[in-house]
């Protein structure tokens, strides 16, 4: 009932709004339950074992165990042994979340946020700020595999939403080649930060035509380069648009582009025009590293 009148609000929203779903964003919440979980015989109900005990916290902030004491508390005089499972949540399980980042003296940092109850998957446009579409799981379900069958439920209840969108933004738990394909099937750009999965000990950079001799290198974000053949200088190339009947990113000399001076153009292979190097780059190549707008592109401001 309560998922039929969302909808049928959502349907005439898009008569209100004629560009709702022009730009969509997706992302995960989490819901905590208060209540217990379901007994188990000769097991408390535990939350989640973490490697950092002092890094972690409670998503509802209140009404949890700490980490210092992840079970169940014993029962006492005041509190029955045996408590009636129809007050515990059996539906619900634990999820734990782990944000990572750097301190202004370069020292990592780990937050790890847990929680017992329920996740809520929400598509919403990112430009009036109104939900499309939903979705409740249990706390430790993954985001990523939620993205494209969000996407295909929302096309089958309001197919002119999803024939709106231009972009779908999301975080990098939603980074997947799967997720980044699927959605330029539906000629929608995927605006999702990409996961640092190299060895950075190993690879900073990549070459981009590995059989060829060339100066051109892009990193584990997909950023695109181009290495001064005099100075070993690397510099970002300049953006010079999607080609939509290429299928190709385009990519121009960063010197020519923007009226710089490379001590190396005499020497860059393709270089010596005007115009500069011009570099295109075919985004069946690698999916989810060269989208159809690049991860570092500034030209919008939508998203999460």
């Amino acid at each position: 009932m309560i998922r039929e009148m969302f909808h049928i609000l959502v349907a005439k929203l898009k008569e209100l709004l004629p560009d709702l779903g022009e730009f969509l964003a997706m992302d995960g919440k989490a819901l905590p339950s208060f209540a217990k979980g379901p007994k188990k015989k000769d097991e408390t109900d535990q939350k989640p074992k973490t490697n950092n005990p002092s890094d972690q916290s409670s998503a509802n902030g209140a009404g949890q165990q700490g980490p210092a004491d992840p079970g169940v508390a014993p029962a006492t005089a005041e509190e029955p042994e045996e408590e009636d499972d129809r007050r515990r949540e059996s539906d619900a399980d634990w999820g734990v979340k782990k944000y990572r980042g750097m301190r202004q003296d370069g020292s990592p940092w780990e937050k790890v946020v847990y929680w017992f109850g329920f996740e809520l998957h929400l598509l919403v446009d990112s430009q009036h700020e109104m939900p499309v579409n939903y979705k409740v799981t249990t706390a430790s379900a993954p985001e990523s595999p939620e993205l494209l069958p969000m996407v295909k439920d929302t096309k089958e209840r309001h197919p002119e939403i999803v024939e709106t969108c231009e972009e779908l933004s999301a975080d990098k738990g939603h980074d997947s080649e799967a997720n980044i394909a699927g959605l330029w099937e539906e000629h929608i750009r995927a605006i999702i930060d990409k996961r640092a999965d190299w060895d950075k000990s190993k690879d900073k950079t990549r070459p981009l035509f590995p059989d060829c001799v060339d100066n051109v290198v892009y990193d584990v974000k997909g950023t695109v380069q181009c290495v001064c053949p005099a100075t070993g200088e690397t510099r970002p190339m300049t953006f010079g648009g999607f080609e939509k009947d290429r299928q190709t990113l385009k990519y121009r000399c960063p010197a020519a582009a923007n009226g710089l001076v490379c001590a190396g153009r005499a020497e860059c292979p393709r270089g010596q025009t005007e115009y500069g190097k011009v570099v295109r780059i075919k985004i069946e190549k690698d999916p989810r590293m060269f989208t159809a707008l690049p991860r570092d592109c500034k030209s919008t401001g939508h998203g999460v």
